[in-house]
C-alpha cells in the first residue's frame, strides 16, 4: 500500500455535457470514465481514494459508482461547498462550484500525504499515473504530466486547454487558452482576446498534477487573497493551475513536467462518450477491462 492519495475532482455541474457527465456511462463498458483511472491507480497499489463532489450527486455516487470500487480501497467522499472557505472570507451565494483550486482545497482533511490529482472526466493511462509515483519515489515535490495539444482535441467541437511553457523539464507558465479547434488542418484558439495559431505538439495540462500535503497552505492563503479583491464573484473561478503558478512566480515551488507515455482521453460533449467505449474495446487501444 502506497501512502500516496488519488484524488478525483469530480464536483462539475457539466452544464456543456448536459448531465452528471462524473457519472456518464461510457459506451460498452456500463462504467464512467473515473473508474478506468481509479483502477489504473489501484493496480499500481494506490489504496486511497478521494473523490470530491458536489452534494447532488452524492447518493449516485455512494449507489452506483463506489459499489464498483475493490474492497480494500479505502474510499472518502467530499462535498465541494460553495460556503466552505478559509475563515473571514465572504463570498456571494451561488450555485456553481468555485473552481479546482477550492475543490482540492475542500479535500484539506482527508490527504495526509502525497496526492495525484485528476479530473474525473479525463483519462490519462496507468503509464502517466505510474510517471507520478516513480516522481514522488525519485524526487519528491510537485509534478504535472503534459500532453501535446494536437492529441486532445475534440471532434464535437471547441475545447480549453492550459499551455505549458516548459524549459529545461521544469515548468515556466501555464497560458489558459480558449475554444480551441482545428480548421483546415491548422489548430487555433483564442488567448487574452485574440484567435491565433498553435503549434500542434504545444505541451499542455490536462489537469494531473503530483502535489504534497504543503498545496494545501498555498491553496489557503490564495483563496483568501481571492476572496479579498471585489471581483464578479457570480462566475469567478478559483483555478488550482493559476496557484500553482503563483507559487513558482514567488519562488517557492518548483514543479517537474513529464511527457505523457499513454494517450489522452475525455469527455466534453456527449458525442465523445461512444468514441472513448471505442478505445477500451478489445480491439482498441484502452484496456479491456469491462
Amino acid at each position: 500500500m502506497l501512502p500516496v492519495s488519488l484524488i478525483v475532482l469530480a464536483a462539475g455541474l457539466g452544464r456543456r455535457f448536459g448531465g452528471d457527465k462524473q457519472l456518464a456511462t461510457v459506451a460498452g463498458t456500463g462504467k464512467p470514465l473515473m473508474y478506468f483511472s481509479v483502477m489504473d491507480a489501484y493496480r499500481l497499489g494506490v489504496r486511497r481514494l478521494v473523490l470530491v463532489i458536489n452534494h447532488l450527486i452524492e447518493q449516485a455516487i455512494l449507489k452506483q459508482f463506489v459499489p464498483l470500487l475493490p474492497h480494500d480501497l479505502k474510499v472518502s467522499l467530499v462535498k465541494q461547498r460553495t460556503d466552505d472557505l478559509p475563515e473571514g472570507c465572504k463570498a456571494c451565494s451561488r450555485e456553481k462550484p468555485w473552481g479546482t483550486g477550492h475543490a482540492l482545497w475542500s479535500a484539506r482533511d482527508a490527504v495526509p500525504a502525497e496526492c495525484i490529482v485528476i479530473n474525473a472526466d479525463d483519462y490519462y493511462g496507468p503509464g502517466t499515473i505510474n510517471q507520478l509515483l516513480m516522481h514522488f519515489e525519485n524526487h519528491g515535490g510537485w509534478a504535472l504530466v503534459s500532453y501535446p495539444l494536437e492529441n486532445t482535441l475534440s471532434n464535437s467541437g471547441a475545447v480549453n486547454r492550459g499551455l505549458c511553457e516548459v524549459i529545461n523539464g521544469s515548468l515556466v507558465t501555464v497560458r489558459e487558452c480558449l475554444s480551441i479547434k482545428r480548421e483546415n488542418g491548422v489548430i487555433c484558439g483564442e488567448i487574452d482576446g485574440k484567435f491565433v495559431n498553435l503549434e500542434p505538439k504545444t505541451p499542455v495540462s490536462m489537469n494531473i498534477w503530483g502535489l504534497g500535503p504543503d498545496i494545501f497552505d498555498y491553496l489557503n492563503d490564495g483563496l483568501i487573497e481571492f476572496f479579498a479583491v471585489p471581483r464578479g464573484q457570480s462566475q469567478a473561478e478559483f483555478y488550482l493551475p493559476a496557484q500553482v503558478m503563483a507559487s513558482i512566480m514567488a519562488g517557492e515551488n518548483h514543479v517537474r513536467v513529464y511527457p505523457a507515455e499513454d494517450k489522452w482521453q475525455g469527455i466534453t460533449y456527449r458525442e465523445d462518450l461512444e468514441r472513448i467505449g471505442r478505445f477500451f474495446q478489445p480491439s482498441g487501444d484502452g484496456l479491456d477491462d469491462r
